[in-house]
């Protein structure tokens, strides 16, 4: 039975250049009590996945299996909300995240990879240079290559679970990241890490 899942700040934690906003999807019955951000833009993205653009500035990407693939002339669906974008949440049955996905997301700060994604395709995540914080719930991360071109790895934080951090930086792709580190105690059970530049 589908349920409707809701946002929960959990703690907010402020530094000098930016302020950190752990987040927690939480399963709710379909009457919520709270209201839902208004929906932007919504469609298929994937034979069983739907993706909703809201109007705080988050893509949702919900379903099971694998993303339609994009590149070239054929674009993905948020394309043009590429200036809009500043999260992307991605469900835990999603299993891939496609070529150039995201590719041109001049707003997004922040992404969370379920542990169910198994490939990350080139260039999924080309000229996201604002990119500031990628939450990966995998435990053994995945062989990815050229999937953050045009990013200062030096300005983005990986948050990955605890102990599997020295996996990451032994990993092709992702110990390019500078700043590796566990996903703080605090947002134990968290499906997402926002970081939203101030």
């Amino acid at each position: 039975m589908d349920k409707s899942l809701i946002i929960n700040k959990l703690r907010i934690m402020t530094k000098p250049t930016r302020t950190v906003i752990m987040l927690a999807a939480a399963a709710l019955p379909g009457t919520g009590a709270q209201a839902q951000p208004a929906t932007v833009a919504s469609g298929a993205c994937g034979d069983n996945l739907t993706w909703t653009l809201t109007g705080d500035s988050v893509l949702t990407i919900r379903g099971t299996g694998e993303m339609y693939s994009f590149g070239g002339e054929s674009m993905p669906p948020w394309y043009d909300y590429g200036d809009q974008i500043k999260a992307v949440v991605i469900g835990d049955s999603v299993t891939d995240i496609c070529g150039e996905a995201f590719s041109r997301c001049s707003a997004l700060n922040s992404v969370n990879i379920p542990s169910s994604v198994t490939d990350i395709s080139k260039h999924s995540f080309y000229h996201c240079k604002e990119l500031s914080a990628i939450t990966s719930l995998r435990t053994q991360p995945q062989p990815i290559s050229d999937v953050f071109p045009e990013m200062d790895m030096r300005y983005c934080t990986l948050y990955v679970p605890v102990g599997s951090v020295a996996a990451y930086r032994e990993a092709g792709g992702w110990r390019d990241f500078v700043n590796i580190e566990p996903i703080p105690a605090t947002a134990a059970g968290a499906d997402t890490l926002v970081v939203w530049w101030t």
